[in-house]
């Protein structure tokens, strides 16, 4: 009775199973925390990407010549921030250029990007995700006009 009882309470190797019991759950932890890091760094790139193009879209004076570069300057910032758009759109609304001299105009550089989530989690997650995101600027009230 006394032996059954021995190696019934005994307790070798528990602390190995506790390991690999708990090694599953905490990789899964660290892999979503991973993926929502990417997430939110692809989102603040996408921001930022949209207060650069407003940004330079003011500085032009025209809303053809304002358009093009708020749509360049867009895409050049999500390159460079290593974001990869399934697809991408850039709206500007650049009617506050021809606002009257004297008034504040405002200028809007809109933002969609689709984003693989299988590239932006790291793990292979299937489908995409939108990311979007909008900036809004003035447009100097005397600044020269076209």
């Amino acid at each position: 009775m006394r032996r059954l009882r021995q190696l019934l309470t005994r307790d070798d190797g528990s602390a190995t199973l506790e390991i690999v019991i708990w090694a599953v759950p905490i990789t899964l932890f660290l892999i979503l925390m991973a993926a929502g890091f990417r997430m939110t760094s692809t989102m603040q790139s996408v921001d930022s990407a949209a207060a650069a193009a407003a940004r330079a879209a003011s500085l032009e004076n025209d809303t053809t010549s304002a358009t093009a570069s708020a749509q360049s300057i867009a895409s050049d910032q999500l390159t460079l921030d290593n974001v990869d758009c399934v697809s991408l759109d850039i709206a500007v609304d650049a009617r506050g250029i021809n606002a009257p001299l004297g008034q504040t105009g405002t200028i809007t550089a809109n933002i969609t990007c689709a984003v693989s989530l299988s590239n932006a989690t790291l793990i292979g997650l299937p489908g995409t995700k939108d990311v979007t995101a909008s900036a809004t600027v003035p447009y100097d009230a005397f600044k020269e006009r076209n």
